[in-house]
């Protein structure tokens, strides 16, 4: 499965109420190199949901990720770039 599907399944599951499996898909998305998945991890590790506690050791790993990835910066400079995605 490619990396905008699993980002697509994670953010549906997550909007849906099922954190625990949002987190599994964006754990393998960001596994596979994607900064997205990975600020999206940090997310919701910092936010949790009904089937998963906030975790901000983790949060800060997934978003440091994301900050070495590049695509933090991406998302800063391009102020369009959230009504492209999800």
């Amino acid at each position: 499965m490619d990396i905008d599907t699993l980002i697509n399944m994670a953010c549906e599951k997550q909007l849906n109420g099922y954190a625990k499996e949002a987190e599994k898909l964006y754990l393998i998305a960001a596994q596979q190199g994607s900064g997205h998945a990975a600020h999206n991890l940090g997310v919701l590790d910092i936010t949790g949901g009904k089937d998963l506690e906030p975790d901000l050791e983790k949060s800060q790993y997934w978003l440091q990720q994301s900050l070495e990835s590049g695509f933090e910066a991406t998302v800063a400079s391009d102020p369009e770039w959230f009504k492209r995605t999800n």
